[in-house]
């Protein structure tokens, strides 16, 4: 990939595939400048010639997935999804004529097992000079998966919010963190707190160099999901989409560097927080749809071990009335689920 300014320019494409043999998904990968494929801007058909990354087992047994390519075009991060918690991170160096062999990347000091280790949203540093970091989600540090840094020069790992008090993380967060993306500005992920989704930002550059902030936006709360707005040249701009109460879905953006201007501590002085006004896309600013009229109401009861399990209860009318209540054993942790009657 290369940067010119605030546009990028993609010189490969990774992709996955079974075509080798119907039962394995592996990853291959296309030059998609100077490929020499006489490609047309019409409905022309034509080949694009591509390279096997990964070996197959011929068993139908392997599953592999692409995370990033090094902002200089020379490695490939992948992941191999072998079980809902084991999912290990390798490297191959795409810079010769053949790919090497994947790499596995072993985190160091990692407090569990290896065949329980969880890996995922591994993303190459999008600074040239920082091209050796890879930021990344793992559960190889505790019962939460978390946001780590790892060194491919060291060998080493820094963290960002794995909880235990021993790895002296930049903001301890004792829950699932999810969605990790990078950009030449940020680094921005989420984490399930509670059942809810809280939105976190830590600038790479700047008064606030390496700080985690919470964004806490000017809305009523439930799940977030976002996407930079990097490919449109708006590299601070995110684009949200909120679900909650009171809609199934509705797109928002919001602007950091605006955001940034303005941060704030907590009560205790611990951790810093900005206060974010979202702003609705035109095309999606419409009334809203009536889907839930009344907030949920924010319990919790101890499991077995006395940890407090937070639960989102709807009711019909403010507990102004007994209304039946249904119970929906389910999957866990790893998913959540709400149910309403």
């Amino acid at each position: 990939m290369k940067v010119r300014g605030s546009t990028y320019y993609f010189r490969f494409l990774a992709f996955a595939s079974n075509k080798e043999n119907k039962a394995d998904t592996l990853i291959y990968i296309t030059k998609l400048i100077d490929s020499n494929t006489g490609a047309k801007v019409d409905s022309t058909p034509f080949d694009l010639p591509s390279r096997l990354v990964t070996p197959t087992t011929d068993r139908g047994t392997s599953r592999w997935l692409t995370e990033s390519i090094s902002v200089d075009d020379r490695y490939i991060l992948l992941t191999k999804f072998q079980s809902s918690s084991y999912r290990p991170l390798y490297v191959v160096d795409i810079s010769g004529k053949d790919p090497t062999e994947p790499e596995l990347i072993t985190l160091p000091n990692s407090t569990e097992k290896e065949e329980e280790t969880f890996c995922t949203h591994a993303t190459f540093s999008r600074n040239p000079s920082k091209g050796h970091l890879v930021y990344l989600i793992t559960s190889a540090y505790g019962d939460s998966k978390s946001v780590v840094i790892y060194d491919t020069q060291t060998r080493t790992v820094s963290h960002i919010t794995t909880p235990a008090p021993s790895l002296h993380a930049l903001r301890p967060i004792p829950w699932e963190a999810e969605n990790l993306k990078v950009t030449p500005e940020n680094v921005l992920f989420r984490a399930n707190i509670e059942g809810w989704s809280s939105l976190f930002v830590m600038p790479l550059s700047g008064p606030h160099k390496d700080t985690v902030i919470e964004v806490r936006p000017n809305w009523e709360g439930g799940s977030i999901s976002f996407m930079p707005n990097a490919l449109n040249g708006k590299t601070n701009e995110l684009v949200l989409k909120l679900v909650s109460y009171r809609s199934q879905g509705r797109l928002a953006r919001l602007d950091i560097a605006a955001a940034l201007e303005k941060v704030e501590r907590d009560e205790e002085e611990r951790y810093s927080f900005i206060s974010a006004t979202l702003e609705e896309y035109s095309q999606a600013s419409s009334k809203i749809p009536p889907f839930r009229t009344l907030p949920p109401k924010l319990m919790k009861y101890k499991s077995f071990d006395g940890l407090p399990i937070p639960v989102m209860y709807y009711h019909p009318n403010n507990m102004q009335s007994v209304v039946p209540l249904v119970i929906n054993i389910h999957g866990g942790p790893e998913v959540c689920a709400l149910v309403a009657f």
